[in-house]
């Protein structure tokens, strides 16, 4: 597992995606989610209500998993066994922390904005829109990337 500083591809991934999958363990099952991240600053940041499953399922044991990927193309072949994709995925571990500074917060915030609204411009994001969330950092302790196809 590479440090992720040292992980070009993994990087350029991360920061070219914005819908990756959370994995937690908490108790006796794990659980996964599909959730919207932004990549600053070596970090995976997302953000969720004050309250829910994800977000205490991580108060309990914030060591987790986050998987991206990129699917291009299907790569057919003569052999139905022999399919394959054309891809690229990145799986990261790390440790989730819940972000306390009210400037990391909403640059957190304001790059979640950026990454899904690029139509129009939008407004700023107030204090108490910016309370009204909590916004969770994922720094990252290593990450493995995998290709298939061409």
């Amino acid at each position: 597992m590479k440090n992720p500083a040292e992980n070009a591809q993994a990087v350029q991934i991360l920061r070219e995606e914005n819908i990756g999958r959370l994995a937690m363990c908490a108790g006796d099952y794990p659980y996964v989610i599909p959730l919207c991240y932004v990549y600053v600053r070596q970090c995976i940041y997302f953000h969720c209500g004050p309250a829910g499953k994800k977000l205490e399922m991580i108060r309990e044991n914030n060591r987790v998993c986050f998987q991206v990927d990129r699917i291009s193309k299907i790569l057919p072949s003569d052999y139905p066994c022999k399919y394959s994709i054309d891809s690229r995925s990145v799986i990261a571990f790390g440790r989730v922390t819940e972000v306390e500074d009210d400037a990391e917060k909403l640059e957190a915030l304001e790059a979640l904005t950026g990454a899904f609204v690029r139509e129009s411009p939008v407004n700023p994001i107030s204090p108490d829109q910016a309370a009204s969330v909590i916004v969770l950092k994922m720094n990252i302790d290593g990450m493995t990337v995998k290709t298939t196809g061409s």
